[in-house]
């Protein structure tokens, strides 16, 4: 559905708003694991460097669950 709905900024933009979100939910005291944002930076990452998006979300959606 991201892949489908979203195009390539908008993505990157989506990935931003989930690390910004994060960073503050864990600043009000949130129990989220640290990894989240490695993983989300990583996916960051594999989308700039043209890799599939559709694939990019799957793995990275896989690993925060």
């Amino acid at each position: 559905q991201i892949t489908k709905t979203l195009d390539l900024d908008q993505q990157l933009w989506l990935i931003s708003y989930l690390q910004h979100h994060h960073w503050q939910a864990v600043q009000l005291g949130a129990k989220f694991p640290l990894d989240w944002l490695q993983h989300l930076e990583t996916a960051r990452k594999q989308l700039l460097s043209y890799a599939q998006p559709r694939l990019v979300w799957e793995v990275a959606l896989m690993a925060l669950l």
